[in-house]
């Protein structure tokens, strides 16, 4: 028996979704053939509904929650890079079939806009695809063809945009003709996916390639089209929603404009120019219905069309026949479950006898942010990992949902598409709207992996965007504000108190009361330096009371470095804490020490001595002062941090009892029992310098080998709506680190990738001599193709071949090492 999921949360009103009830000929049950996010939403509706379930899920989601909450769970075999069952039709017909399911339900993505796959479907006899028709889908779902019918039948009243629509190859005359920018698109998908702009002809074949690859392996067609592209527009769609009775609805408009590589992150529900304008959306609302009715469309439908701002004329795009990933704004507005309508069609249901529908009265503004394991300041790179917390605090208030299907410990893998879940509210105002968003950014907790949380908050912050004024060019031509937005906001973000400071006192305190309760469950740890440590000879050994912590803001915006020194115990401490300028002491060192051997110095004797240099200046430079230490006179000792420069503080811990242990393994005051915990996780309320706060973290595994490397936590800024990096070391790894430390030039020129990934296509022979910003090869993962290119100039030396799966932090090439560079070092 399937768990029972709540239904969906209620409009600011507090009025529920209207459920349509199950249509004349109703389906009792139905097949998802998707995973993740939609299809844990289909079955919530499915079983307000009475009606049953049956999903197919892989080994990679053998613990998703849409698995545990159908009625009827389906493995249909393993994952890989080469073979997704998601795209089989066969094997997805025959579960329908085998579990006797009177209705398919095809999600969005995967083959949710595959003819073939709802002919097959239909040609079963048994089951009712819930969507369009095939040959409807052959008409206009492929954006090729609905343009050239879409010309026929309607000529100029179609609002096309110019562009070639042929078969054939494009040619650079033709590219010409069309004018640059040009955006190249995949004729049967979406999402973002296959899709580029071209700004000269140079770039064209090229792109076509990489288009051609991205749309073949996502949509199985490598069919693209090509348009003029209208730079500073805005993605303004109309949900439709067809029957079997000839009814066509306009369930009202989505601005989708906030877009990074073409593909949406924050979507609104009505549009700010629809609401300025009432003729603008009477005609574009028009124009849909009209594209809907031309078809004799059949279920959830959306409408694109770019909007230019300057002209006011609106161009169609394309019809997406499916549920849209954003349709819980639509929702939320209409106050429409427009799942169960599409259950209610497929069911034979007439929508002009659904009063909510035939009656619309749409109210208020809703706001959608797609919440994605991703790192907008590295490109928007997807980022695989664990999720280790998750909490959405605002949930429970009316007009606020989570649409997911990840939980704690739901492991994010290269297979997917990078979208975790997607926060919606729902207000009166769009004002509300923006403030609300912004308070559930601020409480919705997402730990284990870098996501978009406070990316998106920048640009909810942005003033276009709070006037309305924003188009597609919002995050391309604003990125160094959106990123540089949290830099700004730190100072007062990361304060314990009324005064800001240049220490990032709200991670560090928080942070260092985690790891000392944690290392209170494992085994004590053992003070002071590592006896082969020997930097300097009969070095102080007394540091065993003072930690590094390196604090980063997400996107890599800016980085604190900080040594602290404490005394106490039992969660009560005196703190002392200062910036960590060893890396300028290091410096000064060198430069006294290459003055002092002068130019005649032997090049090997010199590394000699600059890398034992670097190594104790770094670790004493960070250290307070001590005049007279080795038997130095007075004065004498160049290094440490001046007491000015400290920053002094009582730190109280109030509350331990919430640190806890992910796998909730039974510990003792010594270790970790058999089934070591993964993470840990902790809600501390502190106290510091008299002014009580309560701080959210969650650790890595590296919590428990203290001993050995560098710990890692995040700690939640509401501030920043988003997790900080905090990484500890102590004092014994961190004078092994500075000991090691690799300040060579071949360090810097070797190419990893950050995630796992596959090998698409190696652009350079191996050995073969490359220039900085060459191409090298492209990998993918998630779903997403990246260019791997040389930083500096030399010879490339390969690690990996065309079609090779690697795992995160794989050596995939280098430039200009090995030999060439130890030489340069001699």
């Amino acid at each position: 028996m399937s768990k029972l999921l709540p239904p969906n949360p209620p409009t600011v009103e507090g009025k529920p979704l209207f459920i349509a009830p199950n249509g004349p000929k109703p389906n009792r049950r139905v097949m998802i053939a998707n995973r993740g996010e939609i299809a844990l939403r289909i079955v919530r509706t499915c079983q307000q509904m009475n009606v049953e379930t049956v999903v197919v899920y892989t080994e990679v989601d053998a613990s998703a929650e849409f698995v545990a909450h159908a009625t009827v769970a389906v493995n249909v075999g393993a994952m890989t890079t080469d073979d997704n069952p998601y795209l089989n039709i066969t094997k997805l017909i025959d579960v329908a079939l085998q579990h006797r399911c009177d209705a398919l339900h095809p999600g969005y993505g995967y083959l949710s806009e595959n003819a073939d796959f709802a002919d097959a479907v239909a040609a079963t006899g048994s089951i009712t695809f819930l969507g369009p028709r095939g040959d409807v889908m052959r008409s206009i779902g492929e954006k090729s063809r609905s343009k050239q019918l879409l010309h026929e039948k309607l000529g100029a009243d179609a609002h096309l945009v110019p562009g070639y629509h042929g078969t054939d190859e494009i040619d650079l005359e033709t590219a010409q003709n069309i004018g640059y920018p040009l955006m190249i698109k995949a004729s049967s998908g979406g999402g973002g996916r296959g899709m580029r702009i071209v700004r000269s002809p140079d770039q064209l074949a090229p792109e076509i390639a990489r288009a051609r690859s991205e749309a073949l392996r996502n949509f199985g067609s490598a069919e693209l089209l090509f348009e003029r592209y209208i730079e500073g527009g805005k993605h303004i769609e109309v949900q439709i929603f067809g029957d079997n009775h000839g009814n066509v609805y306009a369930l009202g408009e989505r601005d989708c404009s906030v877009q990074r590589r073409h593909q949406k992150i924050i979507e609104e529900s009505p549009s700010t120019d629809c609401e300025a304008d009432a003729e603008l959306r009477k005609r574009i609302h028009q124009s849909a219905i009209t594209i809907g009715s031309l078809l004799s469309y059949q279920g959830a439908g959306t409408v694109e069309y770019i909007y230019d701002t300057k002209t006011k004329e609106f161009f169609f795009l394309e019809v997406n026949t499916r549920l849209q990933v954003e349709h819980p704004v639509t929702e939320m507005c209409s106050g429409l479950d427009l799942v169960s309508l599409g259950v209610y069609v497929g069911g034979d249901g007439d929508l002009s006898k659904l009063e909510p529908v035939a009656k619309l009265k749409p109210f208020g503004h809703s706001i959608e942010c797609r919440v994605c394991a991703e790192e907008p300041g590295a490109d928007f790179t997807p980022r695989t990992g664990v999720v280790r917390m998750l909490e959405v605090l605002c949930l429970g208030q009316p007009g606020v949902r989570f649409d997911t299907s990840i939980r704690v410990g739901t492991t994010v893998s290269i297979f997917f598409d990078a979208m975790l879940g997607k926060l919606i509210v729902h207000a009166a105002t769009r004002a509300a709207a923006i403030e609300k968003m912004l308070q559930v950014l601020q409480t919705s907790v997402v730990i284990g992996l870098p996501t978009n949380t406070t990316f998106m908050s920048s640009c909810l912050r942005h003033p276009s965007f709070v006037d309305g004024s924003y188009n597609t060019s919002l995050i391309p031509n604003n990125l160094e504000w959106l990123l540089d937005l949290p830099v700004q906001l730190a100072p007062s973000a990361l304060s314990t108190g009324p005064k800001q400071g240049a220490l990032p006192l709200a991670t560090i305190v928080p942070a260092f009361h985690l790891f000392k309760e944690l290392r209170g469950k494992l085994y004590p740890s053992r003070s002071g330096l590592p006896a082969n440590f020997d930097l300097v000879n009969g070095c102080d050994r007394s540091v065993s009371k003072t930690e590094n912590f390196v604090v980063s803001l997400p996107d890599g915006g800016q980085q604190w470095d900080v040594m602290v020194e404490y005394d106490g115990s039992h969660g009560e401490y005196e703190l002392k804490m200062w910036i960590n300028e060893s890396s300028q002491a290091a410096q000064a060192a060198e430069e006294r020490i290459k003055d002092k051997l002068g130019s005649k110095a032997k090049p090997k004797v010199l590394a000699a001595q600059l890398k034992a240099a670097r190594a104790s200046t770094k670790f004493y430079g960070s250290l307070p002062t001590r005049n007279g230490l080795e038997g130095r006179a007075q004065g004498e000792w160049q290094l440490g941090v001046q007491s000015s420069e400290v920053h002094c503080l009582r730190s109280k811990l109030l509350t331990s009892s919430q640190v806890q242990l992910s796998s909730l393994p039974a510990t003792t005051r010594s270790h970790l029992a058999t089934g070591r915990a993964r993470w840990a996780t902790a809600t501390l309320a502190l106290e510091i310098d008299g002014i009580t706060s309560t701080h959210i973290l969650a650790t890595d595994h590296s919590f428990q080998d203290h001993e050995n490397g560098a710990q890692t936590a995040w700690v939640w800024s509401s501030q920043l709506c988003g997790p900080i990096k905090v990484v500890r070391h102590g004092m014994r790894t961190y004078a092994l680190a500075n000991q090691s430390l690799d300040d060579s030039a071949a360090s810097k020129s070797a190419y990893v990738t950050p995630m796992p990934a596959k090998i698409l296509k190696i652009l350079v022979e191996n050995q073969a001599t490359v220039e900085p910003g060459q191409a090298l090869l492209i990998c993918e993962s998630m779903k997403i193709e990246t260019t791997i290119r040389a930083q500096v100039a030399g010879k490339l030396q390969l690690h990996v071949q065309n079609g090779d799966t690697v795992p995160e932090g794989k050596l995939l090439c280098q430039v200009g090492g090995g030999e060439e560079q130890q030489q340069q070092q001699q």
